[in-house]
């Protein structure tokens, strides 16, 4: 008597076999994929000829997705202080705005360490968004202590007045921009576990 599977998987045409586990709260599947899949290389060494073990699911779309980002952020980055140059006309404020973007890093460190979340490729996307929203708000903030200055109010009391007259409009944008982003948890995103794939091909 010989036991044979009722269905038989493939994975891109070949058999495979698939194995998935939930991890603990707190661990992204992804952190835990790739150190299972790094704990496989011996097991990997000793396979028979066209039988592999790869890594599959969020860990592996999530580096190919890092790795697509990662390569387009320098021509961003020069895009960004391009259009600065040309809207603020004025080398020292379009350094002074550029570098303004970064601040937002410690303002998400600190939040991701507060709510003990990783640091996570949609942590990434939102620090990058957070870059934009901060030197859009720089921008404004510095466009009406210029007008202000042209319009002969000295420079401390430009900078202040500016400052408190774009407060609001500037909180009010960046809450709507928070609840926006924050009523995306009512859906949380399936599958979220690490998946490594085992295939066999002929």
């Amino acid at each position: 008597m010989a036991f044979e599977p009722g269905i038989v998987w493939r994975q891109n045409g070949e058999f495979a076999i698939t194995v998935q586990a939930d991890v603990v709260p707190g661990i992204q599947g992804t952190t835990v994929a790739k150190a299972v899949d790094k704990s496989l290389q011996d097991i990997r060494a000793s396979l028979p000829l066209g039988v592999r073990v790869s890594l599959d699911g969020l860990a592996a779309d999530s580096g190919n997705a890092q790795k697509s980002i990662l390569a387009n952020v320098p021509l961003m980055l020069f895009i960004v202080l391009t259009v600065l140059m040309l809207q603020l006309k004025s080398f020292g404020r379009t350094l002074l705005v550029y570098f303004t973007g970064p601040l937002g890093i410690v303002g998400a460190a600190l939040a991701l360490i507060v709510t003990g979340k990783p640091f996570g490729f949609v942590a990434q996307l939102g620090v990058i968004a957070l870059f934009g929203m901060i030197i859009r708000n720089s921008v404004i903030l510095v466009d009406q202590i210029e007008q202000d200055r042209q319009a002969g109010i000295p420079a401390f009391q430009a900078i202040a007045g500016s400052t408190i007259r774009r407060a609001r409009p500037i909180l009010l944008t960046a809450a709507a921009a928070v609840l926006a982003i924050d009523s995306t948890h009512a859906f949380p995103v399936l599958g979220a576990h690490g998946r490594v794939h085992y295939g066999q091909a002929y």
